[in-house]
Order: structure tokens, then C-alpha cells, then sequence
């Protein structure tokens, strides 16, 4: 570099050097799905690729059982595609859910540090925003416990963190402290929005804890009734 230049690396965004996006195979998938377009009369080519408006408004359903089986496979645990709704991104994908769950004036609890464009959407919509400590291993469950059974504040309607290396912490909730939230919820009545963008985003040998859905009772319960069953004398 030049002398007397400073260099800043901007750490706040998730964006992949540009050699590691995966050019060549999107482009043979757009092929495939050009060449659908192609096949037969309209109605058939418009069943097999939808165009329209309102196709279906959660995602194609050929791209949202795809994903499906791919995740599936990925976090291994039943994913189902009725769960699956396409959005353009996460920030999308947050206004969308704090839309649906909550309304001005509610409160949203959010880890410190956390997603820097995050604040913004839950301040459009008019959500009382609320910090909550973090440390080397993410989300302070016990301060959370504390703010959920202070009576002299309003119930918190939304909590909103990044478990699974945190941005721009790094942080990963450890098992323990993913069990305690969960429960929490549970007592409390409050929505997690379990900003997930990095969970298959890992090296490490063990792999990084399960979903914050796996410590869920209904999903536990679902994910063992699916499980095969072996037969014994």
C-alpha cells in the first residue's frame, strides 16, 4: 500500500470475497430453468416455471421443496416447505415478521452489539428498542431473565438476536444459554426472530449448536415422531 495510507476493513457486513460466489453453477441452474420455459404450450411451461403474479406468494413451489430437502439435509432435522417463504433477504424478511407480530409501541429486545440495519426496521414500525448485554458467548440469558421479570417495564413483545456466530460479535450461543431463552419465551409470551443467515456457516469440528427451533417442544416432539423405529424381540 501507499505509506501513510490507513486501510479500514469494514466488519459490520457478511459479504464473501467474490471468488467464493458460486457464478458457474448459477448459471447452469438459470439454463435449466430457461430451457422449462421452452417446453410445451404456455400452461404447461407456466406450471412447471411460474411467471405470474401471485403464482404463490410464499416462493415457486418447485424452489421452496428443493430448498426444503436441501436444509433438511443441512441441519439434520425435518424441514418442511409449508415453513418456507421466499423474501428478498433478511432485512425483508424482518420487516415482514415484525409486521405480522407485532405494533407500535410494543417492545423489542436486541443483543449489544447487534445487526447494524436492524434498528431502523424495528423503529419503522414504531417498536420501543431495548439493549440487552452480550458477552464472549453471545446473549446474557440471565440479563434477559432479569428484564423479562422486571415489572416496572412493559412486557417485551419481540427479542431479536444473531445466535450462531453473531454479527458483529462472532459470538455463538452456547447450548445451555439457547435452552434457557427458549424457556423463557415460553414463560414470558415473546417472539424470538433467530437471525439464523450463519448457521451452516461453520468449521469447527463439533459444528455449531442446534437451531433455536430444535429446543422447541413442538418441534422436538414432531422431529421424534419422524425418526425411524427399529424392531426387537
Amino acid at each position: 500500500g501507499v505509506r501513510g495510507e490507513t486501510m479500514v476493513i469494514d466488519l459490520r457486513k457478511g459479504h464473501p470475497h467474490v471468488r467464493n460466489l458460486p457464478h458457474a453453477p448459477l448459471a447452469r441452474a438459470a439454463r435449466r430453468a430457461a430451457a422449462r420455459l421452452e417446453k410445451g404450450d404456455p400452461a404447461s411451461a407456466e406450471a412447471a416455471f411460474p411467471l405470474n403474479y401471485c403464482s404463490d406468494v410464499l416462493g415457486t413451489r418447485h424452489f421452496c421443496d428443493s430448498l426444503a430437502k436441501y436444509l433438511g439435509r443441512a441441519y439434520g432435522g425435518p424441514v418442511s416447505p409449508s415453513w418456507l417463504m421466499t423474501t428478498g433477504g433478511v432485512s425483508h424478511g424482518l420487516d415482514l415478521a415484525t409486521a405480522a407480530l407485532s405494533r407500535p409501541g410494543d417492545t423489542v429486545l436486541c443483543e449489544s452489539p447487534t445487526y447494524f440495519l436492524v434498528h431502523q426496521i424495528f423503529a419503522d414500525h414504531g417498536l420501543r428498542i431495548e439493549s440487552l448485554p452480550t458477552d464472549a458467548d453471545g446473549l446474557d440469558t440471565c440479563a434477559l431473565e432479569a428484564r423479562c421479570e422486571d415489572s416496572g417495564k412493559p412486557p417485551p413483545r419481540l427479542l431479536y438476536l444473531v445466535p450462531s456466530h453473531g454479527n458483529p460479535s462472532g459470538a455463538t450461543l452456547p447450548e445451555a444459554r439457547r435452552s434457557r431463552l427458549v424457556e423463557l419465551a415460553r414463560k414470558h409470551g415473546f417472539y424470538v426472530l433467530a437471525d439464523e443467515v450463519y448457521q451452516l456457516l461453520d468449521w469447527s469440528p463439533s459444528g455449531p449448536p442446534p437451531r433455536l427451533l430444535c429446543y422447541d417442544d413442538p418441534y422436538r416432539a414432531m422431529k421424534q415422531s419422524t425418526l425411524p423405529t427399529s424392531g426387537g424381540s
